[in-house]
């Protein structure tokens, strides 16, 4: 995390439940290796006592908002049937990633034109 992070994050402490990091650890490792010393647990905790400060610290900063993004509206329906249920498919399949339904590297261009062919049928058979 940057130093300006935790600022905007402060507007969702209640759907937070830690900031924890290995930012400690890669920076002890870092440390260690410029110093030629061994990474202690001792040069570890003393890593993590300052991170933790520092996050205290951030936590202090008054809480910030992000800015407001313009709503992109949706782009037009493709004229094509063919594409206008591969959009469809697309969608459908997007909304179960979402949910969690679906992990997103099962997916294929095949499994979704498969998709988008179940779809043009039941459309077809109405």
């Amino acid at each position: 995390m940057t130093d300006d992070t935790i600022p905007y994050l402060t507007a969702f402490a209640h759907r937070i439940a830690s900031i924890d990091s290995q930012a400690y650890g890669v920076s002890a490792r870092i440390a260690a290796r410029r110093c030629g010393q061994a990474k202690t647990d001792r040069l570890v905790a003393d890593h993590m006592t300052q991170w933790l400060l520092r996050q205290h610290a951030r936590l202090d900063r008054p809480s910030r908002q992000l800015p407001v993004q313009p709503e992109v509206p949706p782009p037009p329906e493709p004229a094509d049937p063919w594409e206008r249920v591969i959009a469809q498919a697309r969608r459908e399949i997007r909304d179960l990633i979402e949910t969690g339904d679906l992990d997103h590297d099962e997916m294929t261009a095949l499994w979704t034109e498969q998709w988008a062919a179940d779809i043009y049928g039941a459309a077809s058979a109405d």
